[in-house]
C-alpha cells in the first residue's frame, strides 16, 4: 500500500516514489517533487535503470539493462521483487 497525499491548495492527490500513478476510474494520482509518471509508477528519471542484481524493484524499468524483475528467488514472507540476470 502507498499513501496518498491530498493538496488542498492544488486541489489533486500525490503519491511519491515508486507509487502507482496516473488516472483510474476517474481518480487522478499525481508524482510529488522530482517524480513523473512513468508507466504507471512515480519514477525519477535519474534513478531509472540503475538496481544491481539482488536489489529491489517494481519492473524491468528499474533494473539495469540486461537484467529482469522478478518475484524474489529468496523464500520471504512478504512477496518482493528482485533484479535477477534472465538466465
Amino acid at each position: 500500500m502507498y499513501p496518498v497525499e491530498w493538496d488542498a491548495m492544488k486541489e489533486k492527490c500525490f503519491a511519491g516514489k515508486q507509487s502507482p500513478c496516473g488516472i483510474d476510474r476517474g481518480l487522478q494520482i499525481n508524482c510529488k517533487d522530482d517524480y513523473q509518471c512513468i508507466q504507471g509508477r512515480c519514477r525519477n528519471e535519474k534513478e531509472m535503470g540503475k538496481g544491481e542484481v539482488n536489489s529491489f524493484c517494481n519492473d524491468d524499468l528499474d533494473c539495469k539493462t540486461g537484467l529482469i524483475c522478478k518475484n524474489s528467488e529468496i523464500a520471504t514472507v512478504i512477496k518482493v521483487k528482485r533484479c535477477y540476470s534472465p538466465n
